[in-house]
Formats: C-alpha cells, structure tokens, sequence
C-alpha cells in the first residue's frame, strides 16, 4: 500500500508508469492507491507511541511543503531476555503527488480512462481524503488493415 508514494523523484515515477504500461495487456487496467497530499501535511509533527511489556515504539513524522515529502522516523525497543533493550532506527519518506501529477504522468505513459475514487468507495474523492484509488486503462491496441 502507497507504495508509489515512496517514489519521490518524478522522473522514478514516470519509469514505473512506463514500464506498468509496456506490461499492461492492451485494454487491462493498473489500479493503485496513493496516500494523498492532504493526509501526509496533516501528518506533520505528529507522534504516534505504542507500548507492551517487551516492546517501546515511538513514530513521530514531519512534512516539507519544499520537497512535498513526509518523513516518519520510527524508534522500536524491544527487551531481551537479560532485560536489557535493544533499539532499531527505521526512516521512511513519501512523496506528496498530486492528482494534477499523477494525471499528467500516467497520461503520458499512455494511460487513458483515469479515474480516482475515494478511498475503497467508488465515489469521486473528498477534498479531505486520506488515500485515492487511481484507476488507468491502456488502449486497446488499433486493428491493422
């Protein structure tokens, strides 16, 4: 899930929806969700913790408007037998595409048909949606003769 969105560059993004519609069958679709711009802005300086007797997690997230991108950095103890605690580092960053984006590139990999709904609903999306559902189409090729 909103994998896409750990694409950050453009020029990534293009490739992929290149290369999704070199393998697309003629007339398949490519369906994917993003988290959507305004979900991860709202993210931003949030904190999140989660405690039981062996673990410690805290994940805290920050948003750039300069880059688009958020940033989590999650902190995860967890107790050895001996009782001491170990201590992982993980940061992960997603891109903030906006439809205006996804549109343009999908369109110019070839993709035709785009919609996006609402997150699992088949209705267009609220302006305050947390993930869109982007539906593309490749063409049916043409007949020859």
């Amino acid at each position: 899930m909103d994998s896409l969105n750990y694409l950050t560059r453009p020029a990534d993004l293009r490739e992929t929806f290149r290369r999704v519609y070199r393998w697309l069958r003629p007339g398949g679709s490519f369906w994917f969700d993003v988290n959507t711009p305004w979900k991860l802005r709202r993210m931003d300086h949030q904190m999140y913790m989660d405690e039981t007797e062996e673990t410690f997690c805290v994940w805290r997230t920050f948003f750039s408007e300069k880059r688009q991108g958020c940033t989590y950095q999650v902190d995860l103890f967890r107790q050895r037998q001996d009782g001491a605690w170990d201590r992982d580092f993980e940061e992960h960053r997603e891109r903030a595409w906006s439809r205006e984006e996804l549109e343009l590139f999908l369109s110019e990999a070839g993709f035709r048909d785009i919609v996006f709904t609402g997150d699992l609903t088949d209705r267009p999306p609220e302006p305050e949606e947390d993930r869109w559902i982007v539906r593309a189409v490749r063409p049916a090729e043409e007949p020859c003769g």
